[in-house]
This record gives structure tokens, sequence and C-alpha cells, in this order.
């Protein structure tokens, strides 16, 4: 297990149990089964209110199919920023596993921080470079995380 020590501006050591990678990956887990229920749900939605839309949709030709992907796009971006800004620094799959995200100097992760973090989770972490990069480093960071400067306990 890596532990790290921050010190505060009071001079008070605190010690902090990094999470690991496997407690990392169960925890997004979770969270992607909610997003992939989340999205059920919003397309379902779109194919109540507008009949036919739905066949639309699935053939990938009309605006619906660009309002689909936006929704998609909110969800897996928004969803996480929501998350940590509501339940101090975790979201349902950090909060059901015990982690929690905070800034390097061990404050609570703000709106930036969790704004940057996540914005790499989007356009990295799908393509397992979160992954790789996370089991590399001495801090277990993702590439978001050495960005926005944030630690997962």
């Amino acid at each position: 297990m890596n532990y790290i020590r921050i010190t505060t501006p009071e001079n008070i050591e605190i010690e902090y149990r990094l999470a690991a990678p496997a407690s990392r990956l169960a925890a997004v887990c979770i969270d992607l089964f909610i997003q992939s229920v989340l999205m059920y749900a919003v397309s379902i939605m779109m194919a109540i209110f507008n009949k036919g839309m739905f066949d639309e949709v699935i053939s990938g030709h009309s605006a619906a199919y660009a309002i689909l992907m936006l929704v998609a796009f909110l969800v897996d971006y928004v969803y996480f920023i929501i998350c940590e800004m509501a339940l101090n620094g975790q979201s349902i799959g950090k909060k059901r596993l015990g982690l929690r995200v905070i800034r390097n100097n061990g404050q609570p992760v703000g709106f930036a921080q969790s704004f940057i973090r996540n914005l790499f989770r989007v356009f990295l972490d799908y393509y397992a470079v979160g992954l790789i990069v996370m089991c590399r480093s001495k801090q277990v960071k993702r590439i978001g995380d050495m960005a926005a400067g944030t630690l997962v306990i």
C-alpha cells in the first residue's frame, strides 16, 4: 500500500493511504453502470416523446442522434463533476468503495480541479491511457490527476 504524508500550514502531518488502481477501477465500473442506466433512461424518454425518433437514432441519420450524442457526452463528463462537488470529492462508485478525491495539499477538491481531471477522463482514460499511467505513477495518478493537482485516497 502506498501512503502519502501532507504537512498542513499549521505544521501538522496527515498521512493518507493512496487508492490502489484496482479499487479505482472497481469504482469506475460502478459509475459506468450508473451512467449506462442514465443513458438508457434518456434514450427511452427520447423515444417516448418523439415516436419514430428512436428508429432514426438507431440509423444514425437525424438530429436525434446528435442530441443523444450530446446528452451522452454530458452524462459521461458532467456526472463525475456533479458527484465530486455534491459528495465531497466522491462519485457514487468512489463512495461505495470508500475513496475520495482531494487536492495535493490535502484540501477538498474544487470545481476547477474536478473540471480538469474529468476532462482528461473523457479524452484519454477510455483508451486505457489513464490506467497505464496510474499503474506507473508513484502516487497512483492518472494524467487528469497530474494536470489538476489531485490525489485519490
